[in-house]
């Protein structure tokens, strides 16, 4: 899967975070596999993850904490989401996050 996020500032905030996540049990549950960290100037950030790649240790699932602009690889349930999470009041901005599931 290849995600894009875009950040298009407008004014004020000072930080904004879009987790990209999944569940497996239906939207119960939601795990974090991607994180992309904006701060106050608009940009476009690209990531790959797979849910090919083996995971042969156990990770712990996290919601809204992934470190920033980092993917997790081997998780890739049957849905998806993503949680926009900003520190102060931004104006005229907008986040968006498109995915390509392959």
């Amino acid at each position: 899967m290849t995600i894009s996020a875009r950040l298009v500032m407008g004014t004020g905030g000072t930080s904004a975070k879009a987790y990209v996540q999944t569940s497996l049990d239906q939207g119960n549950t939601w795990i974090d596999i991607a994180c992309f960290a904006f701060a106050t100037t608009g940009a476009v950030k690209v990531m790959n993850a797979s849910g090919l790649t083996p995971r042969t240790t156990p990770i712990t699932p996290t919601d809204g904490a992934l470190a920033d602009d980092a993917v997790v690889d081997g998780v890739l349930g049957d849905r998806l989401r993503v949680k926009v999470v900003t520190t102060g009041t931004y104006s005229n901005a907008v986040v968006s996050v498109r995915a390509v599931v392959r």
